[in-house]
């Protein structure tokens, strides 16, 4: 068990023994089918872009009717960070709010989208983006997950676009024995659930997603706030398989705001930022007697992790105001991009003063770092790697696979959730047949004329806005899964998007089929079968227009609920200038393109 012990500065020490370690001790091998990955983190600046000229102004500028700076003001997020990361090493990422933890995960995934200045490289090797999603796998804050799946197929389905030619036997021996490791075997067949829809518990959640990505045996592991709203014990239980996880050979570090001391002393590496900047890099045994030499001991009482958050708040020794004057914000030009630097802090000035006190700053900090490796207790991994793995970064499976497994998914997510499409089902069959009865077997005359044409629009007005406006929220209540999925080199976009594609027309030709029948003998619309299917087919390619379209809205609106505040604004120009509200002739000429544009108004000018 750990000990507790007076340092003779006054500080906490944290001794801890191998009583962990002997009771898992079949996790501390290496697993022969992870590749060990060092990683090598070299950042002098990290920035965003601030703000800029107004398009007017640069369109001045240009011109040569302005003197507007045209380079773009950068506001630096992270600063001056190194570090070395190795395998089988367990990485604590600690700091205030603020402190750019997210950011730093971020940047280390390739996911951050501002300007870099520095590297990050993977067994001394520099790797594009996209090949970098390959390698390793992060598991953001919240957990994104399909509501309508259970478990285990979340994970038959990810294991099917991630493993190539493998049968169906192997794939359920792989996804028990993850199950059975992360420990969601009794609510295996349950459903993950939603605000509205009752399913696992938060907990159970977070070990599905980490057991998603524990599919392909990646080097790299990422989790951003791996304890976020989860319960004392529960966030000890994730915190200690991603422990195993590590001591299988692979690195994996983890965002984390206040742990436990339970918790806290179950990682080996500490870094702990302030203001985008390393403020302490190094074991966590060591981590209370550093703040000792800085002034502020920790109690044997007091959680180090809540120890060293209050002390960030106060100033450490030696750097009182009196002794010590911040350099001032200083700024960067690189290219067109003027960065303005954050100031450096005094913990951090504190930090890079131990380390030259230390005699680190001489030596690499690869070759500190991974000599520390044996001296924590963790296992021995062979210092050469296999970096043939990094020659031919692709997707694991082939762009036709992957169709056809998102479109297997696609289809039995939709068909689960029976309730909406009971619902839309009735809708239609419901609107149908009291359009049919109240234009209820018309004769065929001159006087009916004016009554046919007016089924026949709002038959594809009816279809077209339903679809259109059912269609519109699938990709934003999707998106967040998707990006994670896409992001962690999963499958290609075009794949999916396809597979929702063909979903959607599938069950909308259901929909339209109800519609269409029932409308069409209810109101004796034409006669011969030919006219008959000549109706189905203009009304379902109006629908399958809409759900193109619904889709394309969805992709671009950034949240779920503005996706159905705009279909309104987008049918309506459609709708009146086509053809059947303003006759043609009658259509204003800015307008007349409109009417070329509409999709109403080919369906209604075929029937």
């Amino acid at each position: 068990m750990d000990v507790f012990s007076q340092q003779p500065q006054g500080g906490l020490e944290i001794q801890a023994d191998s009583a962990y370690d002997s009771a898992h001790e079949y996790l501390l091998q290496p697993d022969e089918n992870v590749n060990p990955v060092v990683i090598d983190c070299d950042i002098m600046s990290y920035s965003v872009q601030r703000s800029g000229p107004s398009v007017l102004k640069r369109l001045v500028t240009m011109c040569g009717c302005g003197n507007e700076d045209l380079s773009r003001n950068m506001d630096e997020i992270l600063r001056d960070i190194k570090s070395t990361f190795n395998p089988g090493e367990f990485v604590c990422l600690m700091g205030p709010s603020g402190a750019g933890k997210t950011t730093l995960l971020n940047t280390l995934a390739a996911r951050a989208g501002g300007f870099l200045i520095g590297s990050v490289r993977l067994n001394d090797r520099a790797l594009e983006q996209k090949d970098m999603r390959m390698v390793m796998k992060y598991i953001p804050q919240d957990d994104t997950l399909f509501s309508a799946l259970t478990p285990r197929e979340t994970l038959t389905y990810t294991a099917k676009l991630r493993i190539p030619n493998q049968s169906n036997d192997e794939r359920d021996e792989l996804v028990n024995s993850l199950m059975k490791r992360l420990g969601i075997t009794r609510c295996a067949d349950v459903i993950v659930g939603n605000e509205l829809i009752k399913g696992i518990s938060g907990g159970q959640k977070k070990r599905t997603s980490v057991a998603m990505e524990l599919v392909t045996d990646p080097s790299i592991l990422f989790v951003d706030e791996a304890t976020s709203g989860l319960d004392s014990q529960t966030a000890e239980d994730v915190v200690r398989i991603l422990k195993e996880i590590s001591r299988a050979g692979r690195t994996v570090i983890c965002t984390i705001h206040q742990p436990s001391f339970d918790i806290f002393k179950m990682f080996d590496t500490l870094l702990l930022l302030q203001n985008g900047q390393v403020v302490y890099n190094g074991s966590v045994a060591d981590s209370p007697a550093y703040f000792a030499d800085q002034g502020y001991p920790c109690s044997e009482w007091m959680n180090p992790a809540d120890h060293f958050m209050k002390a960030l708040g106060e100033t450490p020794k030696g750097f009182e105001a009196e002794n010590w004057t911040p350099r001032h914000q200083d700024t960067m030009m690189v290219g067109n991009r003027v960065i303005h630097r954050r100031q450096q802090g005094a913990w951090a000035a504190a930090w890079q003063e131990h380390l030259v006190a230390s005699n680190a700053i001489d030596h690499s900090a690869k070759q500190k770092r991974r000599g520390s490796l044996t001296k924590h207790g963790l296992p021995n991994f062979p210092k050469k790697f296999d970096d043939d793995r990094f020659d031919d970064l692709t997707y694991p499976t082939s762009f036709w696979e992957q169709f056809m497994v998102l479109l297997e998914r696609t289809l039995w997510m939709t068909f689960k959730d029976r309730q909406q499409f009971r619902s839309r089902l009735i809708l239609c069959t419901c609107v149908s047949i009291f359009t049919g009865l109240t234009y209820f077997q018309m004769a065929k005359t001159q006087n009916t004329i004016q009554n046919r044409q007016s089924i026949v629009f709002s038959s594809i007005l009816f279809n077209g806005m339903n679809m259109l406006t059912n269609t519109v929220i699938l990709f934003p209540m999707e998106r967040a899964v998707i990006t994670r999925e896409f992001q962690n080199g999963t499958y290609r976009m075009i794949a999916y998007y396809l597979s929702r594609i063909i979903t959607s027309v599938t069950f909308l030709f259901a929909y339209v089929f109800f519609y269409v029948t029932i409308l069409y003998f209810l109101a004796a619309l034409f006669g011969a079968a030919k006219q008959y299917l000549i109706y189905l087919s203009a009304v379902f390619m109006v629908g399958l227009i809409a759900v193109t379209l619904g889709l394309i809205i969805g992709a671009l609106v950034p949240s779920v609920n503005l996706g159905p505040s705009l279909v309104t604004p987008v049918l309506m120009p459609l709708i009146v200038f086509s053809g059947f509200l303003i006759s043609r002739n009658e259509i204003a000429y800015p307008f007349f393109l409109i009417y070329y544009i509409s999709f109403f108004q080919y369906a209604f000018n075929i029937l």
